[in-house]
């Protein structure tokens, strides 16, 4: 199953705690990653050498999968 995920771009929209856990989970199967978050995220762990920060729009149209994790 988790071929499925093999060279797919995933697009994770609020890269907090939960949003890095889930590029980290996903890195392993060869996902394309890139993010959003209208947050300035410092970066604390190594995750963010494997993805890239995009505009909202341009992730939209980018990601064959999208992963919402956003809090108000």
């Amino acid at each position: 199953m988790g071929n499925l995920l093999a060279g797919k771009k995933v697009g994770i929209i609020g890269f907090e705690r939960i949003g890095q856990k889930v590029a980290e989970l996903l890195s392993c199967f060869g996902c394309e990653l890139s993010y959003f978050d209208n947050q300035d995220i410092s970066e604390p762990s190594d995750i963010f050498k494997k993805v890239k920060r995009q505009e909202f729009m341009a992730l939209l149209k980018k990601s064959d999968i999208v992963s919402v994790h956003y809090l108000n």
